[in-house]
């Protein structure tokens, strides 16, 4: 039998979500000052060879991490819907993410040829990173029940201190183990412990009152998670584009200014994103057009406040951080802010169809056909750095227009309602994602 999709109505999960998403904001933000002094730290104690070296290693734990997302995702949906134990929920995560912790099993084998492909002088780090991949992986099991189950306070309060003890241990550990393995080390550690605090609180977690739209313990199956992951790989896909293409297509100084500038628009993406963590379960769990909207207004806003800060305040601030040379025009950062915060707001309008349990093709089609797009609309117009910088901005509202058009079509003759955000959900469906 379905329980109520709320006991606290609409309005109570609107506003528990807004709560949390502030919370989360300002926990994403004290992360990303730790995580930007951390690389600072490195990079100026390490030189920039074996910054480098450190660079492609830590690229691999943002990749298991966007597949893990998927996986994290799927599991937050399944504890928002259902009464599913939370061990059992747990169980059942790490089982969807057997292929991710066999890569990183293959990754520490195939160290020695991975490390000389790298020109390291040793297969450790490689190891290492193979363990920072499986920790990151892991934790989206821990990660996805507190998520479902919202216990927000615990993810802001577990995110900090990693991030505080990644930077305090960064000094240290490079000394003791040298730069590099320190440096990997520094981050270990802190997925180590994070694993360690979260997993006995999310093994506890009971279902939140009022979440439940279906009171099954033992049915519900979670599946969707490489979809998941695909999605999110494609979304930042289209985002680094300019980058990758800009070292082939622009001179080298105007790579590096175009680098640095993505870099601290990245920061953009990071700031709307805890928008998608904090409305996940009250869009999984109910289906309300005004908790939708309002998630997609939050995450809007708060990439235009952010873009336009980046616009005015970066012309000053680069040099300072980055060095004198780094002189990036206004023009420049408004095109990087534009694509950011139009990366945002996909970003929230797919997850939130995946959290519905409806059009997950849509959703992850939608950033794959983006992909399709920004590379030649990029080697077009890439000869200018300002065309270049919004090229994740085009090809995703040019895929987005042609896409809602094409549902569109079908359904104008049945004169049904359809909006660009799927939002039916089946009567009977209990699983996460129907694949």
């Amino acid at each position: 039998m379905r329980r109520p999709a709320s006991d606290h109505g609409p309005h109570h999960q609107a506003r528990e979500a807004v709560h949390a998403g502030v919370l989360l904001v300002a926990a994403s933000a004290v992360t990303g000052v730790g995580n930007l002094a951390f690389n600072v730290v490195v990079a100026r104690h390490a030189g920039a060879a074996t910054y480098g070296e450190l660079g492609p290693l830590l690229a691999l734990a943002t990749v298991a991490g966007f597949l893990a997302n998927g996986t994290m995702y799927a599991t937050a949906r399944l504890a928002a819907r259902s009464a599913v134990s939370a061990p059992q929920l747990f169980m059942r995560s790490l089982r969807a993410c057997i292929p991710y912790l066999s890569l990183s099993v293959g990754l520490a084998i195939a160290s020695a040829p991975v490390a000389s492909f790298l020109h390291l002088r040793s297969p450790a780090p490689v190891g290492l990173a193979a363990v920072l991949v499986a920790a990151i992986v892991v934790g989206a099991a821990s990660n996805g029940i507190l998520i479902g189950r919202r216990r927000f306070r615990v993810l802001a309060a577990v995110t900090i201190a990693s991030a505080v003890l990644r930077l305090g241990g960064a000094l240290p550990l490079a000394h003791l183990a040298g730069p590099l393995l320190g440096s990997l080390v520094a981050s270990i550690v802190p997925a180590v412990v994070t694993l360690a605090v979260t997993v006995p609180i999310a093994l506890r977690s009971a279902p939140a009152s009022g979440s439940l739209t279906d009171g099954a313990t033992s049915g519900p199956r979670l599946t969707g998670g490489v979809r998941g992951g695909l999605l999110g790989a494609a979304l930042w896909s289209v985002w680094i584009v300019p980058v990758v293409l800009g070292r082939h297509l622009l001179t080298p100084a105007a790579t590096g200014h175009l680098v640095a500038g993505q870099t601290i628009a990245s920061s953009v993406l990071y700031l709307a994103s805890p928008i998608v963590t904090a409305f996940f379960p009250a869009n999984a769990a109910a289906a309300q057009a005004r908790t939708a909207r309002l998630g997609l207004g939050l995450t809007a806003m708060i990439a235009a406040v952010a873009g336009l800060g980046l616009v005015v305040v970066g012309p000053i601030v680069f040099p300072l951080l980055f060095g004198s040379s780094y002189a990036l025009s206004r023009p420049l950062l408004g095109s990087l802010a534009v694509s950011a915060a139009t990366v945002a707001c996909v970003s929230y309008s797919c997850w939130l169809a995946v959290a519905r349990g409806h059009g997950l093709g849509w959703a992850v089609g939608w950033p794959v056909a983006a992909l399709g797009l920004v590379l030649p609309l990029a080697l077009m117009l890439g000869r200018v750095p300002v065309f270049l910088a919004l090229s994740p901005a085009c090809a995703l509202l040019v895929t987005g227009l042609i896409g809602t058009s094409l549902v569109r079509w079908p359904a104008h003759h049945r004169m049904a309602p359809v909006s660009l955000v799927p939002t039916r959900v089946a009567r009977d469906e209990v699983e996460i994602i129907g694949d």
